[in-house]
């Protein structure tokens, strides 16, 4: 799954950096792509494997869910790990310094355009990563699991970041982690304090407006 997430990411990046599409809109055209390939792996817009083995099966000697939880955990902590270590070796810093400022990367001789890539590739591997764990999960896979995600990595980031201040990689990546764990937290408990699930997006969206909002509020407050 990671590998075609890495080739996935290339794939985006060869239209940004050989044939110049506009970033965003290279990953449109990535992810429709994917939309039928998904299709043709799958054989149908759902599949399921329930009763056959899975990487949770690793901790079957662990009851429920607790073995998917330690695992993710482990799983989480160990890309967190890695991430932090790559993005302090030489090319990590490369791969950082270009999505900071690509001219100046540019006039230092870095070749930017391999860099995009390398990020891509590496970004659409845990993508993959977490896709593949979420149906392993499941148990089951959906063509339309993925609607969405975008909008709920971007929610993420958001409300980590306003709990935990950028200083370093580290807390960049764990601002992520924790982001990701809150927003699926408040999803689950709108469910648990029984309102209707189509009411789900409109209280998300008022929960992000309001993170997004604390750094302005905060800045008011302090003039």
């Amino acid at each position: 799954g990671m590998l075609a997430g890495v080739l996935a990411g290339l794939v985006t990046g060869v239209l940004q950096t050989k044939l110049r599409i506009q970033p965003i809109l290279a990953g449109i055209l990535t992810m429709t792509g994917l939309y039928s390939v998904n299709l043709i792996i799958m054989g149908k817009s759902t599949y399921s494997t329930a009763g056959k083995a899975n990487a949770y099966s690793l901790l079957s000697f662990l009851p429920g869910k607790i073995s998917k939880g330690v695992l993710l955990i482990l799983l989480t902590a160990a890309g967190v790990a890695v991430l932090a270590w790559f993005f302090r070796t030489q090319v990590g810093m490369s791969v950082r310094a270009t999505g900071d400022n690509e001219q100046m990367v540019r006039a230092s001789s870095i070749n930017s355009d391999a860099m995009k890539l390398i990020g891509l590739a590496i970004a659409n591997a845990f993508v993959a990563l977490s896709g593949g764990l979420l149906q392993q999960y499941n148990s089951a896979a959906d063509i339309s699991m993925g609607v969405g995600t975008v909008v709920i990595g971007l929610a993420a980031i958001v409300i980590g970041e306003v709990l935990i201040r950028r200083r370093g990689v580290v807390f960049g990546l764990l601002a992520a982690v924790l982001g990701s764990v809150i927003y699926r937290a408040i999803c689950a408990l709108v469910l648990q304090i029984g309102l209707d699930a189509n009411y789900m997006k409109l209280f998300t969206a008022l929960f992000i407006t309001a993170a997004i909002s604390v750094p302005a509020l905060k800045k008011a407050r302090g003039k």
